[in-house]
């Protein structure tokens, strides 16, 4: 899952991690699950049609990333 909120240029996008390590240390087999949360830049795109016409919006790159993971059981 993806979920993105947007306030003017500032915006945060929020999704779930699954990780499984392909070749994991030992005491590290078992997956992990988590959260991202990252804080972006959302730029607004350039208007196009009529004054009706839906602007389009451009998640940018992360200006603070943030994963937090737990080892699933």
């Amino acid at each position: 899952m993806l979920y993105a909120f947007g306030f003017e240029q500032l915006g945060v996008v929020v999704s779930d991690l699954y990780f499984v390590d392909p070749d994991p240390l030992p005491g590290q087999e078992t997956a992990e699950r988590g959260v991202r949360l990252e804080l972006r830049i959302f730029e607004p795109g350039e208007l196009t049609g009529t004054i009706y016409a839906a602007r389009p919006i451009s998640i940018g790159r992360p200006l603070w990333p943030c994963g937090v993971c737990r080892p699933q059981d």
